[in-house]
């Protein structure tokens, strides 16, 4: 483990990112008291960062954030989420100041998912809503949500953005056990397959002996691994819980998965082996993240305990 660190509030961890500014490396969380902080891994140093109000019908209302997202525009740091109880709001962490505000309209729906992505060096932010199947685009220029088509007839529990090969990709996971793929510049739909044993929690896109793949951790702790066309390439009974958050990557040529349960535990598993590798992190952490500190690759960890701990993967 290269670092452990506790939220200075002792406060649950209800998601987390990591944001690269400047070639230092932060990580992003809000916290289920409503806050948002910013931790330098290198120093050991936490940041409170300020959320405005920002709900039209609850104008002196704190931030309620059950998922989030962080990324990088014009060189300062955007969050953005939403919960069951509001629809998709963001912030200029670094300014203060909210970027959307939410109403309690039809067409911002309370959410349960929140990606962030570049497609040609622009920032963009994905949402999926909680009761009412959509998915929305939002890039902080300003303007509308813009709405994917999609086939979903419930709830978009989980959100992914990647490559397959060279296209900019958006993976949807249902409650409805669907999962949808987008072509990220034309925003077109390129397929939608219904093949998971339960309600889609988690996803990520990697590559599997150089072949794109998609990655699921669904309700029964199982994670399924599909082709881009939704075939399935293989299943691992992952956890006796629900998988909560997952991520998957390519490390020093392995393909790597980390997953979060329900019960606490972090397991990693090597998707080509179709095994557990090395040790189960059993902390009450139900948020993981893989990104990269300077030239290595990276696990985090974060969850009820207000706690983030991380470790190399090579």
């Amino acid at each position: 483990m290269f670092q452990s660190s506790r939220l200075p509030s002792g406060s649950d961890i209800c998601d987390l990112d990591a944001v690269t500014v400047r070639d230092e490396t932060r990580v992003v969380c809000v916290t289920g008291d409503g806050k948002a902080w910013s931790w330098d891994p290198s120093c050991d140093h936490w940041t409170s960062r300020s959320l405005p109000p920002a709900y039209e019908d609850y104008p002196d209302a704190e931030a309620d954030l059950d998922c989030a997202s962080a990324g990088v525009h014009q060189g300062r740091v955007i969050l953005a989420g939403g919960s069951e109880n509001h629809g998709f709001a963001a912030w200029d962490l670094d300014g203060g100041a909210v970027l959307r505000t939410t109403s309690q309209d039809e067409d911002d729906c309370p959410l349960w998912s929140v990606t962030s992505f570049e497609v040609d060096g622009q920032l963009w932010f994905a949402c999926g809503g909680a009761s009412n199947p959509v998915v929305g685009l939002w890039e902080p220029s300003g303007g509308e949500l813009v709405e994917l088509d999609n086939d979903h007839q419930d709830g978009i529990l989980s959100l992914a953005a990647g490559r397959l090969g060279d296209l900019p990709v958006l993976a949807a996971g249902g409650f409805d056990r669907l999962v949808t793929l987008w072509d990220l510049r034309s925003r077109e739909r390129i397929a939608t397959f219904s093949k998971a044993g339960g309600k889609v929690w988690a996803l990520a896109l990697t590559s599997l002996d150089r072949h794109p793949i998609v990655v699921g951790g669904v309700e029964s702790g199982d994670l399924y691994v599909w082709d881009a066309d939704g075939s399935l390439v293989k299943s691992l009974n992952c956890h006796d819980e629900r998988i909560m958050s997952m991520d998957a990557a390519v490390v020093d040529g392995r393909t790597i998965a980390i997953t979060a349960a329900n019960d606490g535990t972090v397991r990693t598993w090597d998707l080509a082996e179709g095994n557990q590798s090395g040790d189960v992190l059993d902390s009450d952490n139900t948020k993981v993240l893989i990104t990269r500190f300077g030239v290595r690759q990276v696990a985090l960890a974060g969850g009820r305990e207000g706690t983030i701990r991380g470790w190399y993967l090579s």
